[in-house]
């Protein structure tokens, strides 16, 4: 095949130049990451933090305040292995690939989990989080004041609105999953 004069001189070093410059911006993005790792060690420090009050919460004469205090730290950990699976993933996906040091080091899902399947672990993982505050305020309704039935309501609809998220997101999955598997059969 001849190499037309588009593809060749001038116009063809502009373009090399123009995606060479594109994909390093990709680069940008590497700071981000780094500051999304750094918001673990805050989620950590609560999670500490949280647990000092669930060592208070031992002595309280109220069960629903020691289920709340370990749901409470329960919540944080979701949330930080959300946040740690999204840095990872995002950054593999986007920026570059990770070189491990040690075969021991390698986390088995890293190379498993594409960015449509963090999508679904992240509403997943979002799913359970809504549940836990759902949970921790139907807690409150047994052994604290009066409950805020409005606030209930609001996040039993947001809970619902996340399962009818992941519903969508599954069958978009699937829809997508069977046009590859015709198209390859084609």
């Amino acid at each position: 095949m001849a190499i037309t004069p588009q593809q060749s001189g001038w116009p063809k070093r502009v373009e090399l130049q123009i995606e060479s410059f594109l994909l390093w911006l990709r680069w940008v993005l590497a700071p981000a990451y780094v500051i999304l790792g750094l918001c673990l060690f805050g989620l950590v420090g609560r999670t500490f933090y949280e647990f000092y009050n669930f060592i208070l919460a031992l002595g309280a004469p109220r069960e629903t305040d020691i289920i709340n205090a370990a749901l409470l730290i329960l919540d944080l950990v979701l949330v930080s292995n959300l946040l740690l699976m999204v840095l990872l993933v995002g950054y593999v996906t986007f920026v570059s690939h990770i070189d491990f040091d040690h075969k021991d080091d390698k986390l088995k899902w890293i190379d498993t989990l594409d960015y449509t399947g963090l999508k679904v672990q992240v509403i997943g993982s979002i799913i359970a989080v809504s549940a836990i505050k759902l949970l921790r305020a139907f807690m409150d309704i047994f052994g604290g004041p009066p409950p805020d039935y409005g606030r209930i309501y609001l996040l039993i609809i947001v809970h619902l609105t996340f399962l009818g998220t992941a519903v969508v997101i599954a069958v978009i999955g699937k829809l997508r999953a069977s046009t590859e598997r015709s198209r390859l059969q084609e």
